[in-house]
């Protein structure tokens, strides 16, 4: 089930997107851990298996006997006054199991919180232009074949500056994202990840 609206006001200067939606599933697929006894031999089963040594790994993918529910929804504006456009947008994501759990992992791997805030102009002088965004997302429980654990929460700051060559119609854009180099990771078992720094120039032909 899902529901959403849109609508323009001002003039046609300040939009909103929203929306909601509700998710039931029956026989979800998801993982379990299993462990194999490394032997045949019947009445050494049961030792092997209080022996991780004697054991081998193995995940397995199977359909759980729980119903989930997966909701969520997002909420996004946008303003624009004067070549300025003001973006703003919020999303929450849920996945839960009704209370007979069985052990499986969902494997979800979302953040249940996200939010984007961005302003930018494509010529705040005659020939210049800037752009900054800010993200931030809530921790959330990563599960993974490798690693299981918290991811942390993190925000990073985006900023752009663009100048127009008109007269040989090129741009030249010089930006960064994560402009603060603040080191965080999105998943566990991953790089963190810094601060990326570039410069292009595009010319177009006319």
């Amino acid at each position: 089930m899902e529901i959403g609206y849109k609508g323009i006001f001002d003039e046609g200067r300040f939009f909103i997107d929203a929306e909601a939606y509700l998710n039931k599933y029956k026989n979800f697929i998801a993982q379990a851990n299993m462990n194999v006894p490394n032997t045949a031999v019947a009445d050494s089963i049961p030792y092997a298996l209080y022996n991780k040594s004697k054991q081998s790994p193995y995940r397995m993918w199977t359909n759980s006997q729980t119903e989930v529910n997966n909701y969520g929804g997002s909420l996004g504006l946008t303003y624009t006054e004067k070549g300025y456009v003001a973006n703003a947008n919020v999303t929450y994501a849920k996945l839960k199991m009704s209370d007979k759990e069985d052990g499986l992992e969902d494997g979800f791997n979302t953040p249940s919180w996200t939010l984007n805030v961005s302003v930018a102009k494509e010529r705040i002088l005659k020939h210049a232009g800037a752009g900054i965004s800010w993200k931030w997302q809530s921790s959330y429980y990563w599960q993974s074949f490798l690693v299981n654990g918290d991811v942390d929460a993190y925000s990073t700051l985006d900023a752009q500056v663009s100048y127009m060559f008109d007269n040989i119609n090129c741009k030249a854009k010089l930006g960064a994202g994560n402009l603060l180099n603040k080191y965080y990771y999105s998943f566990l078992g991953g790089p963190a990840i810094g601060g990326m720094y570039y410069l292009t120039l595009t010319y177009g032909i006319r």
